[in-house]
């Protein structure tokens, strides 16, 4: 599996970890130290380096502001998005929150985003949280037709 960031970028990289013989980094999703590339030559990166990176950085991103909260079931929660563009255009597009179980969505709520140029904009989806206490995916995605969504994940216990 290859990244999506610019060749010219991931060579630059390589070429320091080739020149240091380092490719440690905190991957793993145990919080050990680990390899960001299983094979530096090929750029082939380790598989929990590839969920999260490409789009932490993507020119145009978004935070899922909720660290270590434990949040109440069967109600309203109100999560706290911030939302970047260090691009000259504005951005416009949907900015999307998904209460996830097991890869399926089992709430979530949308809304049309415009963030300025060189800009952030802060702001709040309040969306139903589920029923059933436990552990849950929510996903936070910037989406903008012929794109690939940006996304910002969390893992969530519901209690």
């Amino acid at each position: 599996m290859q990244a999506n960031a610019p060749k010219h970028t991931l060579l630059f990289i390589a070429s320091i970890l080739r020149q240091t013989r380092s490719t440690n980094g905190y991957s793993r999703s145990d919080g050990e130290t680990s390899a960001n590339f299983l094979n530096v030559e090929k750029l082939q990166y380790e598989s929990e380096f590839l969920k999260y990176m490409p789009d932490a950085f993507a020119f145009v991103g978004l935070m899922l502001d909720e660290w270590g909260n434990e949040i109440e079931t069967g109600k309203t929660h109100d999560f706290r998005i911030i939302a970047i563009n260090d691009l000259e255009p504005e951005w416009k597009g949907i900015v999307r929150l998904q209460i996830m179980k097991d890869g399926k969505v089992i709430t979530g709520q949308s809304s049309n985003l415009v963030i300025p140029p060189y800009g952030q904009k802060t702001f709040t989806i309040s969306c139903f949280t589920p029923q059933k206490s436990g552990l849950y995916t929510v996903v936070a995605l910037l989406e903008r037709e012929g794109e690939k969504p940006v996304k910002s994940i969390r893992e969530i216990m519901f209690k």
